[in-house]
Order: C-alpha cells, then structure tokens, then sequence
C-alpha cells in the first residue's frame, strides 16, 4: 500500500516487511485472530497481510488490517488486493474500506 505525496510514502511498513504488527499496522473487525502476516499472494517484497483462512471454516464475522494515515492535498493512495474464496455460500464479502 501507498500513499503518496511529494513522492514520500506516508504509509508505515506499506509491504507489511516488518513481518508482523508493530509498525503502524493494527488487527482490526470482530475475528482479529484470523488476521496475520504471511508470504502468500505478496504484491512485492516478501510479505503480506492475509484476513481470514485458507482452509474451511472461513471467517464467520469481520477480519482485518488497519492504519490511519494523514493523506495530504494532492496526495495519491494506492493498494492491491488478492481477493479469494473457497466458500459456496450465499452472502461471502469482502472488501476494502477507506475511512474519512
């Protein structure tokens, strides 16, 4: 995750690099034992975040990650996201929120 401005990155540990949640990222939602940091689908370096399970049961609530960060005028936030599921029910969801 980015968010730039000036062509400074004002996201703490944006690759999640530091392997864990002591840079600026938090667990956050109702199921935050299913949030870890892991080395599967990274975008780049060697590290992300992964919310939920791999394998059944999946998550039955809200799991995340969350850092609030100061985006300046004219500043640009850009994320990746690796959405997958192996569930067959009706009403799975996932999702990226951004907060004002």
């Amino acid at each position: 995750m980015h968010a730039l401005a000036g062509g400074t990155n004002v996201v703490q540990d944006p690759g999640f690099e530091s392997d864990g949640f002591s840079s600026g990222w938090t667990r956050c939602g109702g199921v935050t034992s299913k949030t870890t940091i892991t080395t599967a689908q990274k975008h780049s370096g060697s590290y992300s975040a992964l919310n939920g399970a791999t394998s059944k049961p999946e998550v039955d609530g809200t799991a995340g990650v969350c850092q609030t960060v100061l985006i300046p005028s004219g500043g640009t936030l850009t994320f990746w996201v690796y959405e997958g599921t192996n569930d067959t029910i009706s009403y799975v969801d996932q999702e990226a929120d951004l907060r004002s």
